[in-house]
Formats: C-alpha cells, structure tokens, sequence
C-alpha cells in the first residue's frame, strides 16, 4: 500500500508537520469542480441569473474551500519575540483558494479572461481568498473570547 501522506479526521487531512498542504490539495478542486458544472450551466444568451448564481457560490463554493481554515490560516504574517513580523509561509494556500474563487467568480459573470481578479471579484460581488479567509479567522477569534469569557453568576 502506499505511503500516507497525511491522516483525514473529521473530514480535515492532518500532515506531519501542520502545515495542511494536503487539505488545501483536496478542497480546493473540489470547489472548482462546482464552478465549472456552474461554469457549463451559465451563458450570455440562456441560463439562471446571475445573483442566482452568485447565491450559489457563497452558499456551497466558498464554504467548500474555507472549510476547517480555523486550522491552518492565521495571517499571512505574525509577530515574533523581538517584536518584528515574520510571514507565515501559507501564501501558496492563500493562493490556491483565490484560484478557486476566481474560477467562481468567472461562473458568475461571463467575462474577458483578461479581467483582473480584484475587479472580477468585485463585479460579482464574493470576497477575495484573503479578505474571506481574515473573515473566518475574526468569527473563529470573537466566538472562541466569548467562549472562554468568565459567567457572573
């Protein structure tokens, strides 16, 4: 049998060292799968409109590629003991999800492949990878200090 690369618990692939490469590796094809099959649906002429569309990807794609991000995303950079910041070395996942999304968000719109991605993202109204994955990385921080807040009684 080959060699695992890493372990699969609660639907999250655990590497050797947390770095979830291998997580990021899963997720985001999948992802990209439904934008494509949303990409086929979709046309200029005939097919669902494109708020209809967009409801879509915010309800399934972009959830599919956030999933367990509380894990593996805490900004790109964070301080270190001598009081400067360093990077935290996930810029290739950052990477990957925006992949993901733009190939969402040209599912939306049907658009130039020329057209930037900020713009793309912007006309169809989903968040880019890093505002997305700042946003559940703030959620995950403010529900984890609400839970560990001392009750009055």
């Amino acid at each position: 049998s080959p060699l695992q690369v890493g372990v699969r618990w609660l639907g999250t692939w655990w590497d050797r060292k947390p770095r979830f490469r291998r997580h990021v590796q899963d997720r985001c094809p999948r992802a990209v799968k439904v934008a494509n099959h949303l990409r086929y649906l979709d046309s200029t002429k005939n097919g669902p409109p494109a708020y209809a569309l967009r409801k879509v990807v915010t309800t399934v794609v972009i959830p599919t590629i956030t999933y367990a991000a509380e894990c593996w995303y805490a900004g790109r950079t964070r301080p270190t003991r001598q009081g400067t910041t360093t990077s935290t070395r996930i810029g290739w996942h950052i990477e990957m999800v925006q992949r993901a999304i733009t190939s969402a968000a040209r599912a939306i719109l049907s658009v130039w492949m020329t057209t930037p991605n900020r713009t793309l993202c912007r006309d169809a109204g989903i968040p880019l990878a890093e505002v997305a994955l700042e946003d559940i990385r703030l959620r995950f921080a403010f529900r984890f200090k609400l839970s560990t807040a001392p009750i009055p009684l």
